[in-house]
């Protein structure tokens, strides 16, 4: 009869978790029956023009039309 290794426990000092309130109408996944089989999620993020120049470079706010550019448009607010 062989001997079997000592069993080890691992024990965790500190955990956390961040949690960032999403709207609904925010999050999108891709068609899946159970959660395991979710190939993407998506996510609504606002932003600036700044912050979307930083983020995707000036040639993508020159060629799109962004919500502010529209007359009487409110930037902050979409339709939902």
């Amino acid at each position: 009869m062989a001997a079997t290794p000592p069993l080890t426990e691992e024990h965790i000092e500190e955990e956390w978790v961040d949690i960032l309130y999403t709207h609904w109408k925010d999050f999108l996944w891709s068609p899946a029956r159970t959660h395991g089989e979710i190939r993407w999620k998506a996510f609504r993020s606002y932003m600036c023009k700044e912050e979307l120049e930083k983020r995707f470079g000036s040639e993508m706010i020159r060629t799109r039309k962004l919500p502010e550019d529209e007359e009487g448009a409110t930037p902050a607010l979409n339709n939902r």
